[in-house]
């Protein structure tokens, strides 16, 4: 299979038309349909739909889109391999996928250590949902991956970091944030008849809190459903409900606000183990074996340097 025309095929679905992946690879649209037509001739199915404006990918397109992405992506690591071995050690870009909480309290500290440690290594970060950064790693689109796994993970090599508390934050909750030494722990009764602002499923987050009230005979009165974790911060800021969150949501950089966060006394469910996870390869690439590394190196430091609170280490 020709590799420029699954690079080209690539930046069209990506890019979702001919005339901007034409702009975008400085190839002229007609070179381009003629990749696509190369392809589906010998794969004998059909990858595009042409839409109005633009195309999308047929079931066969996606999937070959995602071997696409990983093809290409093996083959960016093998240049910057070679190119490190002649040069002054690791190099080339890594792509890493953590949830936004998780990014609130890891993304700046991880960025100084790289560029101060790994100079030649470029980070790309992606912020993305949990339920889809298992499938990005999967398919080679991340080379690494913070995860709050629910089971093992098939394929994947994992490796625990820490242990994070989810805590109760009531509506208008005070004026300091994260465990204040001799605050009482919460319960879960708690929450019970109190307008709440949670995750809308599917969400671990979401689901952890609705089997621990179920523990106890209740169930949540949903007062809105908020993806964002800065909107229910924000909301739970302002008073308008309680919410339960980790204390990496709380820590949220250039938002203005405090809350009294509590843990609980009697919820061992909401608590969640934060996981370190790749490919399961044999052999990293050097750069990605090295920001991995650095990246552990981080986590442990802000974890015993208080800097990031109400977890423990694993």
């Amino acid at each position: 299979m020709d590799l420029n025309r699954l690079r080209s095929f690539a930046r069209i679905v990506e890019l979702g038309g001919l005339n901007r992946a034409s702009t975008d690879l400085n190839i002229a649209q007609p070179a381009l349909s003629a990749h696509v037509a190369a392809l589906e001739a010998e794969l004998g199915v059909r990858l595009l739909l042409r839409l109005p404006r633009g195309v999308e990918p047929t079931e066969a397109g996606r999937r070959l889109h995602q071997h696409a992405r990983a093809v290409l992506r093996r083959l960016e690591q093998a240049r910057d391999d070679v190119r490190a071995e002649a040069g002054s050690g690791p190099a080339g870009t890594v792509a890493i996928g953590m949830p936004l909480s998780t990014a609130n309290v890891l993304v700046l500290p991880l960025i100084r250590a790289v560029a101060a440690a790994l100079p030649q290594v470029v980070l790309q970060i992606n912020v993305l949902q949990s339920a889809d950064i298992g499938d990005l790693l999967l398919t080679a689109r991340l080379d690494l991956a913070l995860l709050f796994p629910e089971a093992p993970l098939r394929g994947l090599r994992t490796q625990p970091l820490l242990l994070e508390h989810l805590l109760w934050v009531p509506p208008g909750g005070g004026a300091v944030d994260g465990a204040v030494p001799g605050t009482p722990a919460a319960t879960l009764r708690e929450l019970c008849g109190v307008p709440l602002l949670l995750p809308r499923r599917p969400n671990g987050l979401r689901e952890r809190v609705e089997a621990a009230m179920a523990r106890i005979g209740a169930a949540p009165r949903i007062l809105a459903e908020l993806d964002a974790l800065p909107s229910i911060r924000a909301a739970a800021v302002e008073g308008l409900g309680g919410t339960v969150v980790p204390w990496s949501a709380l820590h949220h950089p250039g938002q203005s606000g405090a809350l009294h966060a509590r843990r609980f006394a009697d919820a061992p469910e909401l608590q969640r183990q934060l996981a370190l996870c790749d490919a399961g390869e044999a052999a990293l690439a050097p750069a990605v074996a090295a920001v991995r590394e650095t990246l552990i190196e981080v986590v442990n430091l802000l974890v015993t340097g208080g800097e990031w609170q109400a977890v423990e280490p694993l």
